[in-house]
């Protein structure tokens, strides 16, 4: 079983020219370095040795940040972390690569990061879990439908 990670980017600013465009606000980036400080405290379990995060300028400002606060140097990125990716065509690349030995973080967004949580935790039908920004749950379990249970939740 392998512990992932899963966050919903901090806040980010309400206009730009695209949605992929939207960048983090100076406040959205002080709560994530305090919310990860924290997470690097406090938390019981093995901190992430990698991150996985979505294409989106947001995404990958939280993906930074989070990489600062915890010495993680390997970022990558996948476009099946965009806000209308298929959960299970992720959960399908994820169970097909070599099994997880490592923590891995996903940074991505509503209602990704929702839909994901659920579908790993609960299976099909179960309702879309909530995220506020910045929102990070930790959960336990292979990569594949409903079974995985949740460790840990912070929140800004």
């Amino acid at each position: 079983m392998s512990l992932w990670f899963i966050s919903r980017h901090g806040e980010a600013e309400p206009n730009a020219n695209t949605d992929f465009e939207r960048q983090l606000t100076p406040q959205g980036k002080e709560r994530l370095n305090a919310l990860w400080q924290r997470i690097g405290e406090q938390t019981e379990v093995e901190l992430p040795t990698a991150i996985l995060a979505s294409p989106y300028i947001r995404a990958q400002q939280t993906a930074a940040i989070i990489a600062r606060n915890l010495s993680i140097s390997r970022i990558e990125t996948s476009e099946l972390l965009v806000p209308e990716a298929s959960v299970s065509q992720l959960l399908t690349t994820l169970s097909a690569a070599p099994a997880a030995t490592e923590p891995l973080l996903i940074v991505s967004h509503m209602p990704f990061v929702g839909r994901l949580t659920s579908l790993w935790r609960h299976g099909i039908g179960a309702p879309t879990a909530s995220y506020s920004v910045g929102q990070v749950m930790i959960l336990k379990g292979d990569a594949c439908l409903g079974g995985a249970s949740l460790v840990g939740q912070f929140t800004q």
